[in-house]
């Protein structure tokens, strides 16, 4: 079993930038060539072994919820929705779980990416004494700094403010995260809780190097471009392949 102990899928966005389409289709279940987001990290999650899978809902939960409830069934995974009547924010439903849940050890996706990394290796580079281990490319996004010979993140700016790596949105966290988020709502996991442990509390935060396909679908530009990427390259047109496999079998 891989060291951790429960697994958080974040699915609560309104999809601001993507509106009018998440007026009525949450972003979780936009469909990229015919494929719901929301299946890319499920591919990820359930090819690492695991077979239960937290789900925090707000925009328009009871979509979600139906539509994994059916693909849970096909597939024998376990959900538990988390329905938040007020955002929390990425930190506050990770302060949420950890409290609700008593893990001590979560691995937490965004529900919007897609990429292909080795989830069970990724893990296994974590390191347990560290307050988090964050899946990190070399987008054009920026936003980190590392240093590759401590392993450690050095510097967190926030999008497109510096730095040449990019979280990818993946990442484990341990419950030590608690003594440093506080009680306001909405809390943001990097904001509230990495660059508060780094530069006030001097904690370590580690890192895994990604470097292969990596898109996020958070605007229409960022949906072209991996629709149109999909087509162009092989690699990623597998990758979709199997996905849809995965997802509708």
């Amino acid at each position: 079993m891989l060291d951790v102990d429960g697994v958080l899928l974040l699915a609560a966005g309104k999809g601001e930038r993507l509106k009018p389409i998440t007026d009525k289709i949450p972003k979780p279940l936009i469909k990229i060539k015919g494929v719901p987001a929301i299946a890319f990290p499920l591919f990820l999650i359930y090819e690492a072994g695991f077979h239960e899978v937290i789900v925090n809902l707000h925009h328009l939960p009871h979509f979600i919820e139906k539509e994994l409830s059916d693909f849970g069934k096909r597939k024998k995974i376990g959900f538990t929705f988390i329905r938040e009547d007020v955002l929390l924010g990425t930190g506050g439903t990770i302060k949420k779980v950890f409290e609700e849940f008593g893990f001590r050890r979560i691995l937490v996706m965004n529900s919007d990416i897609i990429c292909y990394p080795d989830i069970k290796r990724f893990i296994e580079e974590g390191k347990r004494d560290f307050l988090a281990h964050l899946l990190v490319t070399q987008a054009n996004l920026g936003g980190i700094d590392i240093d590759e010979n401590s392993g450690t993140i050095t510097k967190i700016y926030g999008e497109g403010k510096g730095g040449k790596f990019t979280f990818t949105g993946i990442h484990i966290v341990q419950s030590d995260i608690l003594g440093i988020l506080d009680d306001k709502v909405p809390l943001c996991i990097v904001k509230d809780g990495y660059i508060k442990a780094i530069e006030k509390f001097g904690k370590k935060i580690s890192f895994s190097l990604y470097d292969d396909f990596f898109f996020d679908i958070g605007t229409f530009e960022r949906l072209s471009d991996v629709e149109k990427s999909a087509d162009k390259f092989d690699r990623i047109r597998r990758f979709f392949e199997k996905v849809r496999d995965f997802y509708f079998t």
